[in-house]
């Protein structure tokens, strides 16, 4: 027997349901239309008050969702990648810590007359039109006190892109720098799946050269005019074969503050950008042979454990 009184009731609750969501939707868009148009109203009464100007509304100055999930992408992409790492080496007082805190240009390390860093101490540096990168800064070697080569420093050299090689003007001695330089470069031969770092040549303390009285920068070291650009330049060109590097590969810099920062901005960095494809080469050649060596490891203990499981089940 058919139950007229069921169907009359879901016919009836069905009628009700469309009507209330008709009823619903009806006053939901009328108060959307409302708030519509009371604020269309108000920006057009500041518009035509001279309060505001379509100048003032501008559509781009706010992200858009898909913009900001980009932005985001983009900046983990950055975070994985990477970074340069510089080692910065010098002989005790020789400028080390005043050149990263020009790079800086602000102080991240200590300046003293005496040794400051006895390990090496990483900082993060963002410059402009330069690849994040990692300064490292160093014990001084050489002196009485300083013969001995620190294990951690010849640790960091596999782990280097480019070598900042500071020579002080106010000391003549090279010696040690040169044997810093060459044990690394004996090192390098050595290890012939590794790539020896782009190495960067600072004169430091220039301003110390004489005429001791004489400080006017700019000075035109490739064409040097005075006798300050004369002494420059020889100083740079002692550093060159010294270390048996290109003259253009050494860069004379000025670190006192008192007489204001020199040539860092202008004359270093400009050196460090023409060298990045070589220092990003041994990068990608120093990642490359971690993650062979990162997949050795992890294949061979692979192996070990299918062994240990052929021989104890």
């Amino acid at each position: 027997m058919f139950d007229w009184s069921g169907a009359v009731f879901s016919k009836a609750r069905g009628l009700l349901i469309d009507k209330g969501i008709n009823y619903v939707t009806d006053e939901i868009s009328q108060r959307l239309v409302s708030v519509y148009v009371n604020k269309l109203g108000y920006y057009a009464i500041q518009l035509y008050s001279g309060q505001i100007t379509l100048e003032d509304i501008v559509p781009t100055s706010v992200l858009t969702p898909d913009s900001i999930a980009d932005n985001n992408e983009i900046a983990e992409h950055e975070k994985t990648l990477e970074p340069l790492r510089i080692l910065v080496l010098g002989q005790v007082s020789s400028g080390k810590s005043s050149l990263i805190n020009a790079l800086f240009g602000e102080v991240k390390s200590a300046v003293s007359v005496l040794p400051t860093t006895s390990e090496i101490t990483p900082y993060i540096l963002e410059r402009d039109g330069l690849p994040q990168a990692i300064i490292l800064d160093s014990a001084g070697y050489g002196g009485l006190t300083h013969t001995i080569l620190p294990d951690d420093l010849k640790k960091e050299w596999t782990h280097i892109d480019i070598i900042l090689m500071v020579c002080s003007a106010s000391n003549a001695a090279r010696s040690a720098d040169m044997a810093q330089l060459n044990a690394i470069r004996q090192y390098f031969q050595e290890q012939r799946k590794q790539v020896m770092p782009v190495v960067i040549g600072v004169a430091t303390h220039i301003d110390r050269l004489r005429p001791l009285q004489e400080w006017q920068p700019p000075y035109n070291v490739e064409n040097p005019d005075t006798s300050k650009a004369k002494n420059i330049r020889a100083f740079c060109e002692a550093i060159a074969k010294d270390l048996n590097l290109p003259l253009k590969n050494v860069v004379p810099v000025c670190l006192n503050p008192q007489t204001a920062i020199y040539n860092v901005d202008e004359g270093l960095m400009p050196i460090i950008h023409e060298q990045l494809n070589e220092a990003q080469r041994v990068r990608y050649l120093r990642c490359l042979r971690h993650q062979q060596d990162k997949s050795y490891w992890q294949q061979w203990r692979k192996q070990a454990v299918e062994l240990g499981r052929v021989f104890f089940g």
